[in-house]
């Protein structure tokens, strides 16, 4: 996870020194991209947790030249993002991979409030880029990752009533079979 997260964290170093970093012009090339980057990157952890100590300089001034940036920074597969949701970007990076490098380090992991609300406002704008809906009714819509995850290799479906629930899931390490079988028993009664 620490090789993920600093592969991000070049990602926006390399946005505020030269203007751009490596993007995937197509939902599929995310993956190929992130585990050639991952691949680069790895190293004992301490020696990647260090790495990213040094950048925390570095991003906390891009991300302040940002801040009031309109959606004029570019992203992934042809998308530009604001320098709000750059931050919510880097913060949800964070917020699923911090404890884990925490407890890898023997460091104490923490996050404001703040911050995750933060992220939820930057989502908003970054979900369109990799998911479509592909099975829109009234009340719910089935929705489909468009790209691989690096570290899922199955694309995963969510239907909108139900992905915080399987967010959530994830999070707490719950298998997605095994919410996909809940999922399934509420919706038949």
């Amino acid at each position: 996870m620490a090789a993920h997260v600093l592969t991000i964290a070049h990602r926006y170093r390399d946005l505020a020194t030269t203007g751009d970093y490596h993007r995937a012009a197509y939902p599929a090339e995310v993956a190929l991209i992130s585990q050639s980057e991952l691949e680069t990157a790895m190293a004992p952890i301490l020696e990647l947790a260090d790495q990213l100590q040094t950048l925390t300089p570095v991003m906390d001034r891009y991300f302040d030249a940002v801040t009031r940036e309109g959606p004029v920074l570019p992203f992934h597969c042809g998308g530009y993002i604001d320098g709000i949701t750059a931050q919510t970007n880097w913060l949800g990076e964070l917020l699923l991979h911090g404890p884990d490098i925490a407890r890898a380090v023997n460091a104490r992991w923490e996050l404001t409030e703040r911050d995750m609300l933060l992220i939820a406002r930057g989502l908003m704008q970054i979900g369109p880029f990799f998911v479509e809906a592909i099975a829109p009714s009234t009340h719910r819509t089935l929705h489909r990752c468009r790209a691989r995850s690096a570290h899922h290799r199955r694309p995963a479906a969510l239907d909108s009533a139900h992905a915080a629930v399987l967010l959530r899931a994830r999070l707490m390490g719950i298998d997605q079979r095994v919410v996909d079988g809940v999922m399934a028993q509420s919706k038949r009664g």
